[in-house]
């Protein structure tokens, strides 16, 4: 489903809600697969840290598909998009919120 949304729409013709959907399901996707695998190789993390770990590791490809396909992926994006994604894993690491 995902593969003929992205090659058989034309953006110029579609609705927004249309464009959004690909995004979305690479979301949900890539979020379960990771979700699985820390719960396999990490059983003893807490449940919460394991979901902002998955959630973290699910919006990064996520970004960088949507800056590639506006076209304005650059090294400098991913080194900032990396340390923005690090500096709020730190942060909500430090203030307990993941505990």
């Amino acid at each position: 489903m995902l593969l003929g949304i992205i090659t058989l729409s034309n953006p110029n013709n579609v609705p927004l809600p249309l464009l959004i959907l690909p995004f979305l399901l690479v979301f949900f996707i890539v979020y379960q697969i990771f979700s699985s695998i820390l719960y396999r190789w990490f059983p003893n993390i807490s449940r919460q840290f394991r979901g902002w770990l998955a959630i973290v590791s699910a919006i990064l490809p996520v970004l960088l598909l949507i800056l590639q396909s506006i076209g304005q992926l650059s090294v400098r994006d991913l080194l900032i998009t990396l340390g923005l994604l690090g500096g709020l894993t730190f942060y909500f690491k430090k203030t307990d919120l993941l505990s």
